[in-house]
């Protein structure tokens, strides 16, 4: 398979650029003054050529005047390898600093110079100008690259500079074949009898004719009609081409530069993003907290909003971590580079690289919790930013794919680090798949603990918190709740009572009066034995001064309490008076084979409608299994216990 490079042709205006674009591409260089004056970039211009069979490579040429600053930041955006022409009889200008900068700016790591316009100097002026060369160099990604002499004239110094291109395309090592795909948009046109065209670099992954694609920022989806690369049709495009891609049903002038392609779910655009800044040394004012600046991301340029994190101001040369305001949401990336110039004048500030797309907006009252993240991300170390992004999230777990969303780091190491961090015991994975961090872990537990002490403590008489009331004072998801109450409840630190979820071993302090009408309802209960009961009978028997409503309330206590049971016909009686009514119906059916309501008035005394209830709650028990009008002893009488409570109660805390 063919590589893809795409090189970056820079330097001051008519230090001929294009000349040599020209020559490397095997097209004739203008020769007439007039003529090379007419020649001269005002867009950037995009040249094919092929120096080795296995690569397929792109030129940039990029304007070098610094009217057009803008064209130039798009015609360098993308490019994995720059050549910087400097005329040997102008030396090093203005723009050739400038560019160099850009290029710093960029992130781009290879390249080498070529010191033009050979044949106009003598020796010595040339061996000036080279030294003149290394000195602005210096401390740049061309340090320790070579500065080829050149003509254009005579031809002397391109066959040293084709050598150099192929090995400029031998250790580029491309761009990233993975998720998500984008294309930053630097061109459009209208094509007859096919419709809107529009060109770009394929930053990563691929795109495939026919395939839906995002139209950003206005979120327009629309299908990719035809490809085409270098002049030619083809059926998908990969990462690092030129590729031209027909849109759908998309007029040309709703497209503009700057725009680009997505696919949909494989990204998600943001306007706040997160960064660390540097401003250039060469800039001519500092830049203060809330300044609007013109920012330039992949082809696009946004006036934003720059809000300082750790101080006021950033003086030229000082760094700093950043949160950039856009008005419309962009298609950026963790790692990605941008650049950044005054609102009114065409000259560099600063730049630097895009650390996380953020969903909130910075405040100082956040600095702690979002600083060690943002750091983690500048040392990148998988480990750390992982670590920070996890305690960063504090309650809320996130997937091994939303952690690579979210940092930019590959799924697979993503997944490497998770798994040895769970070994180091660092890292928690609940049921869901969610991960958190050790300490956020421990810290939800305590605050579930704390939300269903607090709830108890304010209602005396609440038997249990159910997940549901739970679930709106914590904040907390319900999957994931429900993962952490049967944690709790497996550890013992939770039981599950009636309605819901209360503390093991939880007192309760309640009035005087409330406290004596509870002695005397469990005395009630304890004499009433095999007869259940219900607060209407207990204020009858023990006198009309009780409300019933409030009887009713310290049943439903004591229900949660596991010291009553209640029966389906909603009477009550104690778990000790169920026990012995147990043993009596297990003998009775081991030694007769089976049990009637007959022989429920005779062991226990009840009647039809008082026995009915009790031989139910029996069935729901697993002690006996009705066949007729019969019990007979269940499978499972021998595992089978009686509940402290009402069968009906599921684990949730909810009545089925």
């Amino acid at each position: 398979m063919s590589r893809h490079v795409i090189i970056g042709i820079a330097g001051h205006v008519a230090h001929g650029k294009t000349t040599l674009v020209n020559l490397l591409a095997g097209e004739r260089p203008p020769m007439v003054r007039g003529e090379a004056q007419r020649s001269r970039s005002v867009e950037a211009k995009i040249v094919p050529l092929k120096p080795l069979p296995e690569t397929r490579t792109v030129l940039v040429d990029v304007p070098g005047h610094s009217h057009f600053l803008k064209n130039t930041l798009r015609g360098l955006s993308g490019v994995e390898a720059a050549i910087l022409v400097v005329a040997a009889d102008d030396g090093v200008m203005r723009q050739t600093t400038e560019h160099l900068q850009l290029l710093k700016l960029l992130k781009v790591k290879n390249g080498f110079t070529v010191l033009s316009k050979a044949d106009l100097v003598d020796n010595e002026i040339l061996e000036l100008a080279e030294l003149e060369i290394q000195d602005a160099i210096r401390g740049s990604f061309l340090e320790g690259c070579p500065v080829v002499p050149y003509s254009a004239v005579d031809g002397t110094g391109l066959q040293e500079i084709h050598s150099n291109l192929q090995r400029l395309c031998g250790v580029i090592p491309g761009k990233d074949s993975g998720p998500p795909f984008r294309l930053w948009i630097d061109g459009r046109w209208h094509a007859k009898g096919f419709g809107t065209v529009v060109s770009g670099t394929v930053l990563s992954s691929t795109v495939q004719r026919d395939e839906t694609v995002l139209l950003m920022p206005d979120f327009r989806e629309t299908k990719a009609r035809f490809l085409e690369v270098f002049r030619e049709r083809v059926d998908r495009a990969i990462a690092g081409q030129r590729v031209g891609i027909n849109l759908r049903h998309v007029n040309y002038r709703d497209v503009r530069r700057g725009m680009a392609l997505i696919k949909p779910g494989e990204l998600s655009p943001g306007s706040l993003l997160n960064a660390h800044l540097e401003i250039l040394q060469t800039a001519q004012r500092p830049v203060v907290n809330y300044q609007r600046v013109k920012l330039c991301l992949g082809t696009s340029i946004h006036n934003t909003l720059v809000v300082l994190m750790e101080k006021d101001r950033l003086e030229p040369g000082e760094k700093g971590l950043v949160q950039l305001r856009l008005m419309h949401p962009v298609a950026a990336l963790p790692g990605d580079p941008f650049v950044m110039f005054p609102l009114n004048a065409n000259h560099l500030t600063g730049g630097g690289t895009i650390l996380e797309v953020s969903r909130q907006k910075f405040r100082p009252a956040r600095v702690n919790h979002i600083i060690p993240y943002l750091r983690a991300l500048q040392e990148g170390s998988p480990r750390g930013i992982i670590e920070q992004l996890l305690r960063r999230a504090t309650f809320t777990p996130l997937s091994e794919r939303d952690i690579a969303a979210y940092s930019g780091l590959p799924c697979e190491r993503v997944q490497q680090e998770i798994r040895k961090g769970m070994a180091r015991g660092e890292f928690v994975q609940i049921e869901t798949g969610g991960v958190y961090s050790k300490e956020c872990h421990q810290a939800l537990k305590s605050h579930l603990l704390g939300v269903i002490g607090e709830v108890l403590a304010n209602n005396p008489l609440k038997a249990g918190v159910a997940t549901q009331e739970l679930r709106k004072r914590s904040g907390v998801d319900e999957s994931i709740l429900e993962c952490f109450l049967v944690e709790l409840c497996r550890e013992g630190r939770l039981d599950v009572a009636v309605g819901g979820y209360t503390l093991v071993q939880s007192t309760v302090l309640m009035p005087q009066e409330q406290a004596a009408l509870l002695d005397l309802l469990l005395r009630y209960a304890e004499e009433s034995g095999f007869v259940h009961f219900n607060a209407d009978m207990f204020c009858k028997t023990c006198g009309e001064k009780y409300k019933k409503n409030e009887v009713q309330r310290l049943l439903d206590y004591l229900l949660g309490l596991k010291k009553l049971i209640r029966l389906k016909n909603n009477r009550y009686m104690t778990p000790r008076a169920m026990d012995a009514i147990r043993e009596k119906v297990k003998r009775t059916i081991e030694n007769k084979g089976r049990l009637t309501l007959e022989d429920s008035k005779q062991i226990l005394g009840y009647g039809r409608t008082g026995g009915v209830p009790v031989l139910e709650y029996l069935d729901s028990v697993g002690l006996t299994l009705r066949v007729g009008n019969e019990r007979i002893l269940s499978p499972n009488a021998e595992s089978s216990h009686s509940p402290r409570g009402f069968a009906g109660i599921n684990p949730k805390g909810r009545d089925q």
